[in-house]
């Protein structure tokens, strides 16, 4: 938490702490974090995926799927997301 403090919109960071807190069952939080984390660094590798996944399991269907999309649309060879997005 005091690194989450001191540089409060590093991805590296958030996104350590909303894998924290998903293995813990706060997966509204850990979604929150992991948008924080992409509003901080649209283009950091894992935040846009982490974020479909999240939604997903939280059953927000539409905002994953329209989120995967635009990933799929900037990243075409990327496989493991248009698996998610279908």
């Amino acid at each position: 938490m005091k690194a989450l403090a001191s540089t409060p919109e590093q991805p590296e960071i958030l996104l350590y702490l909303l894998r924290a807190l998903d293995e813990v069952g706060e997966r509204e939080e850990a979604i929150t974090f992991c948008q924080r984390a992409y509003v901080a660094q649209p283009d950091y590798w894992g935040c846009d995926i982490y974020l479909g996944i999240l939604l997903i399991e939280a059953e927000r269907y539409k905002e994953a799927t329209a989120g995967l999309h635009n990933v799929m649309e900037y990243n075409p060879t990327r496989v493991n997301v248009a698996a998610l997005a279908q």
